[in-house]
């Protein structure tokens, strides 16, 4: 499963605005709004791909030459947490950057989000554990 489509699991898509488990409006597959509105799953789509696109970004300001796998983990983390909340993942980062990747997958683990949302937080920390 790509990034994309297991954003779309995970998110899941709601037309209408919601507050999300952090407390921000939020619409279609996970995107942070301000504003009432409804969007279509084809413009959730897109907005989908442009918060991708940032979190890519995000990821690349980490000097990370993560293999494609586990740099979609990280993507993904950023797009859930957002930046400033993957860097508090501190010692899954200092694992990830000694390439400790069943520390790194532990650390995730043993994570409040890894309480909380077992089941995604398991497939990605088992995606970073073996790189598949």
């Amino acid at each position: 499963m790509d990034l994309k489509d297991r954003l779309k699991e995970h998110e899941g898509f709601e037309a209408e605005i919601y507050r999300c488990s952090s407390g921000h409006w939020t619409i279609g597959y996970g995107h942070h709004i301000n504003a009432h509105c409804r969007i279509s799953p084809q413009v959730a789509d897109v907005l989908l791909e442009e918060d991708i696109h940032l979190a890519e970004f995000r990821y690349l300001s980490l000097g990370w030459a993560l293999e494609r796998n586990r740099r979609d983990v990280i993507i993904e983390m950023i797009f859930w947490f957002g930046f400033r909340g993957l860097l508090k993942f501190k010692k899954m980062c200092r694992a990830i950057e000694l390439e400790l990747w069943d520390d790194a997958a532990n650390e995730m683990m043993d994570s409040q989000a890894g309480r909380n949302y077992p089941t995604r937080m398991s497939e990605l920390a088992e995606i970073m554990r073996n790189g598949s």
